[in-house]
């Protein structure tokens, strides 16, 4: 037996079974679909990564298993979804790296289109052992992240999403020296980020009373030009408040929220439809083509040409 059995028990709930295992890997194939997969490894004591290759649209509706408790650096390379940390909804995209608590159940998760290539690299602070120079870098990421609530942070910094980035091509060749060093690289990198006192604030426990409505109301809206000023007249709420409980239950500020809505919605055209880019642009509310493509490209890493070229239709049909 080995500690990374304890992946096991509930894992069905999250829509996968184990298929095999060895001392420091376990290989997981989706219950529906065996062709979404996932790769755990064990890559010191304490910390894991699990690699995610989902080609369907992912979902799953009140997922508990037996799973460790800690912290958690996740990326999303292609696709989006969305999980829960308790009542706390976390984007995890491919414009920045997520950095928050991990537990082992959620209410919710989805993915945002069909085809998901992510990681979940986690740290349990407990299983660490030694004071080999991995074991005390693995502490200091607990040290610097032990304070964050559920809502976690994002970090946007190119060594970092180098670093993710590099970590999804070593897992996607499966090799394990090579995700051992990016996994590393990536927890130093994360150790030395400074989370500002402003964003500390955000993460206070306050009331998330009207943010389904106002995340329903900007979803419904994507075309119209939605200002913060139109919320605060729609929700009767100040501008401030506005921001701090939609924060708190929705990780972002509402317009970030709305852009990376928007950009989603993009991509989902761009994969599912043969709209002209014009088209989408304006769909999302953008007027000027240019400005929509800049924009695409910052979330994405691709030109929306690029990436219809990638995923499209005409790809997925070959």
């Amino acid at each position: 037996m080995t500690n990374l059995e304890d992946w096991v028990d509930g894992v069905e709930s999250w829509g996968f079974r184990v298929v095999d295992y060895d001392e420091d890997t376990m290989y997981f194939e989706g219950i529906e679909r065996d062709e979404d997969t996932m790769v755990t490894y064990r890559i010191a004591p304490g910390v894991f990564v699990a690699y995610i290759n989902i080609k369907s649209r992912y979902h799953s509706e009140n997922a508990v298993h037996s799973g460790r408790r800690g912290y958690r650096i996740a990326y999303c390379l292609n696709g989006n979804y969305y999980t829960h940390i308790n009542d706390s909804k976390v984007l995890i995209t491919s414009s920045e790296v997520f950095v928050g608590r991990a537990i082992p159940e959620s209410k919710a998760s989805y993915g945002t289109q069909e085809g998901i290539v992510a990681f979940n690299m986690m740290v349990a602070p407990d299983e660490i052992e030694g004071r080999t120079f991995l074991a005390d870098l693995s502490r200091e990421f607990v040290d610097v992240v032990k304070e964050i609530k559920d809502i976690g942070f994002t970090v946007k910094r190119k060594d970092a999403l180098d670093e993710a980035r590099g970590l999804i091509e070593a897992l996607a060749k499966a090799d394990r020296a090579g995700i051992g060093l990016m996994a590393f690289r990536l927890l130093a990198t994360i150790s030395k980020e400074q989370v500002s006192a402003n964003r500390k604030r955000y993460f206070q426990e306050t009331e998330d009373e009207f943010v389904a409505e106002m995340e329903q109301y900007l979803r419904e809206n994507l075309k119209e030009p939605i200002t913060l000023e139109q919320m605060e007249e729609t929700f009767g709420c100040s501008k401030s408040t506005i921001i701090n409980k939609f924060i708190h239950t929705c990780q972002y500020t509402p317009m970030k929220y709305l852009a990376n809505l928007r950009m989603m919605e993009a991509e989902r055209q761009l994969i599912d439809t043969n709209a002209s880019m014009t088209y989408i642009a304006e769909s999302v509310g953008y007027d000027n083509p240019s400005n929509f493509s800049r924009a695409f490209k910052q979330f994405t890493g691709l030109s929306p040409s690029a990436y219809r070229k990638c995923f499209g239709q005409s790809k997925n049909d070959k």
